[in-house]
């Protein structure tokens, strides 16, 4: 059984999603923008850029690599980057698939404090699980919840620099492409190995 299969059977809609702040404190810094991709289709993914100029902008620039042409060219204001954010996390069946989910949450939760749970999990884990050949029961297959239960159980996140070595890939991105996007690749990347590894099942 694969990993597609799955989703389908369960009803899941996956979809990667990467994110740009301009630093590592919630509250204290700002969520810059995200970017999402359904896995299963080969177009590039969606941007959403939450309008910010100045100093706000410029620290950190040389991690999100976000310039104020960008911001005023596609950038959003804020309430409407928040209602376009709230819809994408609200869609009914919807895994965002990411990774670093303590911190991807930490900044959602705290642009969307109104929701009371972002489905966010972690795509290196399932991933691992998936390739260590665990075992799974078939409760652990009823539901994503569950077979995610199973998956973290299983395995552990892994490193952003040795999944980019595993996936010979690297994380600077090519001229004219912004870090996140980037990073979507690679979780693209990532989905497709995930995806052609037969999923262990116990035997009932």
């Amino acid at each position: 059984m694969l990993l597609t299969e799955l989703f389908d059977t369960w009803g899941t809609k996956p979809m990667l999603m990467t994110t740009a702040t301009n630093g590592l404190t919630p509250g204290k810094d700002k969520l810059l923008g995200v970017c999402v991709k359904d896995p299963e289709f080969s177009s590039g993914g969606r941007l959403l850029l939450n309008y910010t100029t100045g100093v706000d902008l410029q620290q950190s620039s040389k991690y999100h690599g976000i310039s104020q042409q960008d911001m005023q060219s596609a950038g959003l204001q804020e309430a409407q980057f928040k209602d376009e954010l709230d819809k994408l996390l609200s869609e009914d069946s919807v895994a965002v698939l990411t990774y670093n989910v303590p911190f991807q949450i930490s900044f959602l939760g705290e642009c969307l404090p109104e929701l009371e749970s972002l489905p966010l999990y972690d795509l290196t884990i399932i991933e691992k699980a998936i390739r260590n050949a665990y075992a799974f029961d078939t409760e652990d297959l009823a539901t994503f919840s569950s077979f995610y239960a199973a998956c973290c159980h299983a395995a552990m996140p892994v490193p952003l620099a040795t999944l980019c070595r595993n996936l010979k890939m690297t994380r600077q991105p090519p001229p004219g492409q912004l870090p996140m996007e980037r990073m979507l690749d690679v979780l693209q990347a990532l989905y497709n190995v995930a995806c052609l590894e037969d999923i262990s099942v116990l035997p009932s």
